[in-house]
């Protein structure tokens, strides 16, 4: 008997650890692992459930589609810079080669769902192709002392940021042309850097091929300024120990991540890029 095929709209979105790839082993496993209890984090703090995430590793990062009723705000609004700020806390008191920068990728669109299948669909490649969006890439390049950098795409964009619920507002967005070469791919989009207005935010961009005004010391991925917040109290990390301090389970590489169901997201070829 055939399985009954759906067609329905989810939020998916997905992230990528920068130059994730140039980390031995040892580093690959930690930053996995770290990547998922950071999420988790600023999503709690967001006022988000991750539990009704179902999310797949994709090695240098997770793709993820939401279920349930999804306050879209918070999750547009105010994950990224939770996320943004866990990363801060997370990168204080680590070894350049430790520490984690982000690129967010959120998109709204169909997915195919078939019962005892993975998740398919055009919109896991848009959502992946944005996150390997050249702007995006340059974004993160030049946005210290942001740890992160997103980009959403035009129905967020426009049914959400739009909205200006929760004190979300366009003005914070700056408008690209996101392109894939190797994949043809070139659709408008929107990014945000925590902290950088859009029209500051596109002057960095419009910098040339140099580092922007915020690279220095991006390189390396510390921190940069003074207004880099304490670390959190309790039990100190060891800036260059084989572990991340944080508590919770060790995610490998080939690990997948299920939330309440036992539904994983199927990733295509073109999950994400190394960066």
């Amino acid at each position: 008997m055939t399985a009954a095929i759906k067609l329905i709209n989810r939020f998916i979105f997905t992230v990528d650890v920068r130059r994730y790839t140039t980390r031995d082993a040892r580093r690959q496993i930690d930053i996995q692992a770290a990547v998922g209890l950071l999420s988790d984090q600023a999503a709690v703090q967001a006022g988000l459930d991750p539990g009704l995430w179902f999310k797949q590793t994709t090695g240098d990062g997770f793709i993820a589609v939401t279920e349930g009723d999804v306050d879209s705000v918070r999750l547009v609004g105010r994950y990224p810079d939770e996320l943004n700020r866990a990363l801060t806390l997370y990168n204080l008191d680590r070894v350049a080669e430790a520490r984690i920068d982000l690129r967010l990728a959120i998109h709204h669109g169909t997915i195919v769902r078939q019962d005892g299948k993975d998740d398919t669909g055009e919109a896991f490649n848009e959502v992946s192709r944005l996150l390997n969006a050249t702007s995006l890439r340059t974004a993160l390049e030049r946005a210290a002392p942001a740890h992160l950098a997103a980009i959403v795409s035009e129905p967020v964009h426009s049914s959400i940021v739009r909205s200006t619920f929760d004190g979300l507002s366009a003005a914070s967005f700056a408008e690209v042309q996101a392109e894939v070469a190797d994949k043809d791919y070139r659709r408008t989009a929107y990014l945000y850097v925590p902290g950088l207005s859009g029209v500051a935010l596109g002057a960095l961009l419009g910098g040339g091929d140099g580092p922007g005004p915020g690279a220095a010391g991006r390189p390396s991925a510390a921190p940069s300024g003074p207004s880099a917040p304490s670390a959190p109290s309790g039990p100190s990390s060891d800036a260059s120990g084989p572990s991340v301090d944080m508590p919770g389970p060790r995610v490998r590489n080939s690990t997948r991540i299920k939330g309440n169901g036992n539904r994983v997201v199927n990733a295509g070829g073109d999950a994400t890029g190394s960066a």
